[in-house]
């Protein structure tokens, strides 16, 4: 989602690159705390509520619909036509999801699936390489990279039809599949309406989100299983929980209703969406500054409208109530308007290096993240003094827990170093301007 130019200039919005590497960094950060209980920012709030952590995500949505509508635009202005950036769409939301998957099988300890995974994913490349995509290309190099592509394709699926029993066992939601369902479905959206259709769809969206959880239940005699909510809760998710289950079957997942089911997609669509109007807005002929102030000011109207619909819908991200989505897109329409006067109004810029090597490559960064964390917390393990460690539990208590407190507060310098050595890592890439989009 890295497609980010401002519409007859040859340069990147600045601006919205640093704002995704903040909201990368703080997903890196809130996932890897040193120890339990985390820094207390670092925690979501237990239901109805929130914290700065449960803003993270949103956020990523956010970015993802701002990116958007400068990718539609340029691929339209370079005359591709709707049903090629349909299959560019689908391309994309395939290959999300098969990331998903691949951080799903790893952390269930069904790491050789992920060869089915790779394959799929190459595959992708090499019949995209070249359009119409549905061929066999044209003599020669574009032939051979169709032949390829078709084949591991084929290899692919074989090896995930083959494995589909470990597969049904791993948890089906996740991020990485959220960010794919969204995109795809917002993309559809974009595709057929202009920005006042989207609006409306925003509207209708969120409205017919609140009617179905106000009127509408799970059947009376299902049992949720591990609950979260309280029980005095006003919406305890029995419908999520009990869609997810007749979806996806009893997949293994701790307190219900799963964050990222299929139902609370819906809302979530509308927090892409709220980016993709942003993002007209922001290609909109207005004056730089006049762009920043009129953002800053529709942000503050949503936090406003966000805290009242609190009353009859609570914030809720773990539903992604429609209270919810607008309170989170009023404050990253305020941070985004914060970032946009800094870095492209006025121009200040170097201090945001460590947000833009993050905010270049975010999805590469949240993938092998996720699998470098579950490694060293889970499969690196070793024995010292007759008692056995996994590399993260001994690298924590010898070099943070012993040598600061309170515990909160060493697990905090943990989650930053941990983020900081990321930095490091991607720097290179950032320099030698190696971006690797989706």
């Amino acid at each position: 989602m890295a497609d980010t130019l401002l519409a007859g200039e040859d340069k990147r919005l600045i601006s919205l690159d640093a704002f995704r590497g903040l909201t990368i960094a703080s997903m890196v950060l809130v996932n890897n705390a040193g120890s339990w209980p985390p820094y207390p920012p670092l925690q979501h709030a237990p239901w109805d509520g929130w914290t700065p952590t449960d803003f993270v995500f949103p956020f990523f949505l956010f970015i993802v619909g701002v990116a958007m509508t400068f990718s539609f635009d340029r691929r339209l202005a370079e005359g591709a036509d709707r049903l090629r950036l349909f299959a560019h769409v689908f391309r994309r939301s395939a290959i999300l999801m098969i990331l998903g998957f691949s951080i799903g099988a790893f952390a269930g300890g069904k790491w050789w699936n992920m060869t089915a995974y790779a394959m799929l994913i190459a595959g992708l490349y090499f019949v995209y390489s070249s359009t119409p995509i549905l061929s066999t290309g044209r003599p020669g190099r574009e032939r051979r990279n169709k032949l390829i592509g078709w084949g591991l394709l084929s290899a692919g699926v074989v090896l995930f039809l083959a494995s589909l029993g470990e597969f049904g066992q791993q948890r089906i939601p996740g991020v990485l599949q959220r960010i794919a369902w969204c995109y795809f479905g917002v993309s559809l959206i974009m595709l057929l309406t202009t920005w006042k259709g989207r609006l409306l769809w925003t509207i209708v969206i969120l409205n017919a989100y609140w009617l179905i959880m106000r009127y509408f239940d799970a059947p009376a005699d299902y049992e949720m299983p591990r609950p979260d909510a309280p029980d005095d809760a006003p919406f305890r998710g029995r419908l999520n929980d009990w869609i997810d289950t007749m979806v996806f079957g009893d997949y293994p997942w701790g307190l219900r209703p799963d964050p990222e089911g299929l139902l609370s997609t819906l809302p979530a669509m509308g927090t892409v969406l709220f980016g993709a109007l942003t993002g007209t807005w922001l290609k909109s002929a207005w004056d730089r500054r006049d762009k920043a102030i009129g953002l800053a000011c529709a942000g503050g109207v949503l936090i406003i409208a966000g805290l009242c619909m609190d009353l009859y819908f609570p914030i809720n991200k773990k539903l992604w109530s429609s209270s919810f989505v607008v309170f989170t897109a009023g404050w990253a329409m305020a941070i985004l308007a914060a970032c946009y006067y800094v870095m492209d109004v006025k121009m200040w810029r170097r201090w945001s290096l460590p947000l833009l090597v993050f905010g270049t490559n975010a999805i590469l960064l949240y993938w092998a993240a996720s699998l470098v964390t579950h490694s060293i917390t889970h499969d690196i393990r070793f024995d010292v003094a007759e008692q056995t460690y996994t590399l993260q539990a001994f690298l924590y208590q010898r070099l943070f827990e012993a040598n600061f407190e309170p515990r909160e507060f060493a697990s905090l310098l943990w989650s930053l170093s941990y983020v900081a050595l990321w930095c490091l890592l991607l720097y290179p890439l950032y320099r030698k301007k190696i971006f690797l989009k989706v």
